[in-house]
């Protein structure tokens, strides 16, 4: 049974790739402070998923600038990788099955 998430991101990247599209994205994690500002604690990298059969459906989120806010919801799974320097990284895939557009950025 896969795992449904429904999350708040902003699109970083977007990339095509042969079997569809990734959209790079970062879900911060922040708080108020005692002062009143907002602070971000720490950042959650995460990896949309949109295969070319589900690209029709979801076309509108390929063409999105980065920092685009949007909300997303779909079945995701932890996946692990090595970085470019050769340590181990980690993200969360998502495979959206809806999304919403919450502020979108000039192109």
């Amino acid at each position: 049974m896969a795992i449904e998430i429904t999350t708040t991101v902003f699109i970083n990247d977007s990339k095509k790739l042969d079997f569809g599209w990734v959209l790079k994205c970062a879900h911060p994690h922040r708080y108020k402070t005692e002062d009143g500002d907002w602070s971000t604690a720490s950042t959650t990298y995460l990896d949309i998923i949109i295969r070319n059969s589900k690209i029709e459906e979801f076309s509108k989120l390929t063409n999105l600038p980065s920092g685009t806010r949007i909300n997303i919801t779909g079945f995701g799974k932890p996946t692990a990788f090595i970085k470019k320097d050769g340590s181990a990284g980690s993200t969360l895939q998502i495979e959206p099955t809806e999304y919403e557009v919450l502020e979108a950025q000039q192109s």
